[in-house]
C-alpha cells in the first residue's frame, strides 16, 4: 500500500512539475476577474463552469506567450532567478485567489440588491465554485495537453521535408485546422442533432391541465384546418389557455368578445410557405381580418408565445383582436441563434407577407390596424419580415420588439445613431416620432413630439444580456458601461478583457431562470401593458384602470 501511495505522490509531483507556473499565474488572474459581478447573478454551480473555462484560456494565453517567446530566443532567467520569480507568482496567486473568494458573496449581492432579491448568506458555496472550476479546468487543460501532442507529432512529421520553423507553423495550424473541423464537424453536429431531438420530444408534450378546444372557432378544434396535435407544445398552450371573453368583461365592467388566436406548429405544414398559407387560411375561417386590431407575431426558438405580452393585449382591447404565429424551430433562441439564425426571419416573413398581400386589399376604413411583435429572437425575424421599400406606400400601424438580441440589425443601427444625449441602453431616436425605446422605467411618454403615422417601440432591459452581448467584449468596454449607468446593472460592474466577454456570455444562458421578473430576459406584464397602450392606444383606458390590470396580470 506504501508503493501505491509512493508512486501516486511521484506521479503528482511529475504531473505538477508538467505545469506552466507563467500559465497558472495568468490563469489564476482570470479566474479572480471571473469572479466579479456581471448583469446577471449567477448559480455557485455556473460560477464554477466560468471560473474553470476562463482559468483555462488564461493558462493557455501563459503557454503561448512563453512558446512566443523562447521562438523568438529572446533572454530568459537563469535557473536561481526562474525558481525565485516561480516562488513569488505563487504566493501572489494566492492571495489573488483568497481575495476573489472572499469577495464573491459581496459581488453577487451587488446584483441582487439593484434586483431587490435576497442576498447570499454564508460562504458554503465557496466549495462548490472552488470543486467545479477545478473539475472544468484540468479537463481543459488535459484537452490542451492532446492537442499539444497532436501537433508535436505533425511538426516531426513534417521535419524531413520543411526547415524546422516552417514545420512549426505548418503543424500548428494543421493541428488548429484538424482540431476545429472535429469541433465543428463532429461535437457540433453531434451537438445539435442531440438537442434537436430532445427538444423535438419536449414539443410534443402537453401541459397539465391544456385540453383541446370544443368551440369551432378555435384553432385546434375538430373543425379547425390545424389539427390540435400539429401544434407543438407552445402552440396548445397559445391557442387553448389565455382569458375568455367572460373574463375580460368581468375585468373591464364591459362587453367583451372572444380572443383569436391562430397558430402552426412545425408539424402542421412542411415549409415555411405552408405553414403561413394554412394560417392565413384559419385566419379567413375565424374572421381574424374582422377583428379591430391584428398582431403577426414571431415566437422565440422554442414557439414560445409570452402570456404576458398575449393575454394584456387582450384584455386592453375587449377581445376584439386577433393574433397569428407560427412555429419555426424547437430550439430554444439561443441554440436556434447558434444553429440555424436564419430560421426566424425566413419563417416572419413568410407569414407578414401571406397577411399583409390581403390586408392591403381591405378598405381602409373597416381594416383591422395592423401590428408585429415579436421578442427574444422573434424581434429578430420579426424586424426581418416587413421591408421598408416593401411597405412604405401602406405602411402597418406599428411594431413592439422585446428583448431584442445582439443580431437585430435595425435595432444596431438605430442605437448607434441615436441622438448623443441618450445612454446606450435606453437610447432616445431623433425626436421619436418613428421610434422610442422603453425600459423597467416607461420611458415612452417623455418625448414632446407626437408619433407620426407608423410607430415601432423596442421593450429592452438594461440587465438583458440578450440585448448586450456582443463579440467586442473580448477586447472593449462596453458603450453601456459609461456613466451615467443603468439602475438595474450592479454598480461594482467593470469590464475586463477577454473575461467580460465570457461573463456576458454565460448570462445569456440564465438570461430567464437567473434573473426575477422585470429583470435580463425577464419582461414583466406591466412593461407589456406600458408598451401596448403607447402602441395601440386602446379606447376607456384611464390609469387607475391600467394601473389595476398590471396588479391583477402580475398575480394572475
Amino acid at each position: 500500500m506504501k508503493k501505491f501511495f509512493r508512486k501516486i505522490g511521484v506521479w503528482l509531483q511529475r504531473y505538477w512539475q508538467q505545469f506552466s507556473h507563467v500559465g497558472l499565474f495568468i490563469g489564476v488572474i482570470l479566474f479572480a476577474f471571473s469572479m466579479t459581478p456581471s448583469l446577471l447573478p449567477r448559480p455557485p454551480i455556473l460560477q464554477g463552469l466560468l471560473a474553470g473555462l476562463v482559468f483555462a484560456v488564461g493558462y493557455g494565453m501563459g503557454i503561448g506567450g512563453l512558446k512566443l517567446w523562447r521562438y523568438f530566443e529572446l533572454h530568459e532567467f537563469n535557473q536561481k532567478h526562474q525558481k525565485w520569480t516561480c516562488g513569488t507568482l505563487h504566493i501572489i496567486g494566492f492571495f489573488i485567489i483568497a481575495y476573489a473568494i472572499f469577495n464573491w458573496r459581496m459581488w453577487q449581492n451587488s446584483i441582487l440588491s439593484v434586483m431587490d432579491q435576497p442576498i447570499m448568506e454564508g460562504y458554503h458555496f465557496v466549495f462548490i465554485v472552488l470543486f467545479t472550476a477545478l473539475i472544468v479546468a484540468i479537463l481543459l487543460i488535459a484537452l490542451g495537453r492532446l492537442t499539444r501532442r497532436w501537433f508535436r507529432w505533425l511538426m516531426n512529421k513534417s521535419h524531413n521535408v520543411v526547415p524546422r520553423r516552417i514545420s512549426r507553423v505548418a503543424g500548428f495550424i494543421s493541428a488548429l485546422i484538424l482540431l476545429i473541423v472535429m469541433i465543428t464537424g463532429v461535437f457540433v453536429s453531434n451537438m445539435y442533432d442531440f438537442v434537436d431531438q430532445s427538444a423535438g420530444q419536449a414539443n410534443n408534450l402537453t401541459d397539465d391541465g391544456v385540453t383541446q378546444p370544443i368551440d369551432p372557432m378555435k384553432v385546434g378544434s375538430q373543425d379547425s384546418l390545424i389539427a390540435w396535435d400539429t401544434l407543438g407544445k407552445a402552440g396548445r398552450n397559445f391557442v387553448s389557455v389565455g382569458p375568455s371573453a367572460e373574463e375580460i368583461a368581468t375585468f373591464t365592467g364591459k362587453d367583451a368578445k372572444e380572443p383569436i388566436r391562430v397558430y402552426a406548429g412545425l408539424q402542421s405544414a412542411d415549409s415555411y410557405e405552408e405553414r403561413a398559407q394554412l394560417v392565413f387560411d384559419e385566419m379567413l375561417r375565424v374572421g381574424a381580418f374582422d377583428r379591430s386590431v391584428l398582431i403577426v407575431t414571431t415566437p422565440t426558438g422554442t414557439g414560445w408565445m409570452d402570456p404576458y405580452a398575449m393575454d394584456t393585449l387582450e384584455y386592453l382591447h375587449g377581445g376584439d383582436s386577433a393574433n397569428v404565429s407560427m412555429q419555426y424551430s424547437y430550439l430554444s433562441s439561443q441554440a436556434t441563434l447558434v444553429f440555424h439564425p436564419d430560421k426566424a426571419g425566413l419563417s416572419a416573413k413568410a407569414l407578414f407577407e401571406k397577411v399583409y398581400k390581403y390586408w392591403t386589399t381591405l378598405p381602409q376604413e373597416s381594416r383591422p390596424e395592423l401590428y408585429l411583435f415579436g421578442i427574444s429572437l422573434g424581434s429578430f425575424g420579426s424586424e426581418q419580415s416587413a421591408k421598408l421599400h416593401q411597405i412604405m406606400y401602406d405602411p402597418i400601424d406599428g411594431a413592439l420588439w422585446t428583448g431584442p438580441p445582439f443580431v437585430n440589425q435595425t435595432h444596431k443601427e438605430l442605437v448607434d445613431d441615436r441622438n448623443e444625449d441618450s445612454p446606450y441602453w435606453l437610447p432616445t431616436y431623433e425626436d421619436g416620432s418613428l421610434v422610442r425605446f422603453t425600459s423597467a422605467q416607461n420611458n415612452l411618454a417623455n418625448y414632446r413630439t407626437d408619433w407620426r403615422g407608423m410607430r415601432l417601440i423596442y421593450l429592452q432591459y438594461s440587465s438583458d444580456p440578450m440585448v448586450f452581448f456582443s463579440s467586442s467584449l473580448f477586447l472593449h468596454s462596453p458603450q453601456w458601461l459609461k456613466d451615467p449607468r443603468a439602475d438595474d446593472v450592479s454598480p461594482m460592474l467593470s469590464w475586463h478583457p477577454i473575461v467580460t466577454f465570457f461573463q456576458i456570455a454565460f448570462d445569456l444562458i440564465v438570461s430567464v431562470s437567473a434573473a426575477p421578473l422585470g429583470y435580463g430576459h425577464n419582461y414583466a406584464p406591466e412593461h407589456y401593458i406600458d408598451s401596448w397602450v403607447e402602441l395601440t392606444d386602446p379606447q376607456g383606458w384611464d390609469e387607475e384602470t391600467i394601473n389595476r390590470l398590471k396588479t391583477f396580470s402580475r398575480g394572475s
